[in-house]
C-alpha cells in the first residue's frame, strides 16, 4: 500500500503540479499517449466529449464476451492476426508501452492522420498500405467495438484502469 502512495505522490508532483521543472514535458507525453490510445476528442460541445469518453467503459471485459455479442469481430481479430496484430496480447509490469500501443494503435493513429490529410491536400498517402487497406475494409459498428474493448484492455494492462475508476 505504501508503494501505491508513494507512486502516486510522484505522479501528482510529476505532472498534476508545477514542482518539477519538466513538468511540462511530462504532461504533453501522457496526452500524447492517451490521443494515441483513445483517438482525439471530437470536437464541439462538452456532451459530446463526455458520451466520446464513456464508449471504452461500456465494452465487454473480454474477447469472448465480445465475440459472443457481435460475431463479425472474429473476422477482424483473424485479420488483424494476418497483419501480425495480436489483440489477445497481454503486456508485463516492466514494459513501459502496451503491445499494442506499438502493433495496432501507432499506426492507426498514422492511419487517421494520413485520412485527413488526404482529405485536406487530395494526395493519397502511401504508407502501410496493407494496414490502411484492413481498416478502410473494416470500418463499422463491429470495428468500433472491437477498436473500444482494445482501447478498455490496454488502459485496464497499463494504467490498472477499471470501470470503478471512471
Amino acid at each position: 500500500m505504501r508503494l501505491y502512495r508513494e507512486l502516486t505522490w510522484i505522479w501528482f508532483h510529476k505532472v498534476g503540479d508545477r514542482v518539477d521543472e519538466y513538468h511540462n514535458f511530462y504532461k504533453r507525453r501522457w496526452a500524447a499517449t492517451m490521443e494515441n490510445v483513445l483517438g482525439p476528442p471530437p470536437p464541439g460541445e462538452r456532451r459530446e466529449a463526455a458520451r466520446w469518453a464513456q464508449t471504452d467503459r461500456r465494452c465487454p471485459p473480454t474477447l469472448e464476451n465480445l465475440i459472443a455479442q457481435r460475431p463479425k469481430v472474429t473476422g477482424l481479430v483473424l485479420g488483424l492476426l494476418s497483419l501480425g496484430i495480436d489483440v489477445r496480447v497481454g503486456t508485463k509490469n516492466e514494459r513501459v508501452v502496451h503491445p499494442l500501443e506499438e502493433l495496432f494503435f501507432d499506426p492507426y493513429s498514422r492511419y487517421l492522420r494520413d485520412r485527413d490529410v488526404v482529405a485536406f491536400q487530395g494526395k493519397p498517402v502511401d504508407t502501410d498500405r496493407p494496414f490502411r487497406d484492413f481498416i478502410a475494409a473494416s470500418e463499422g459498428a463491429d470495428f468500433d467495438a472491437l477498436l473500444a474493448w482494445m482501447r478498455a484492455k490496454v488502459l485496464r494492462n497499463s494504467t490498472r484502469w477499471t470501470r470503478r475508476s471512471c
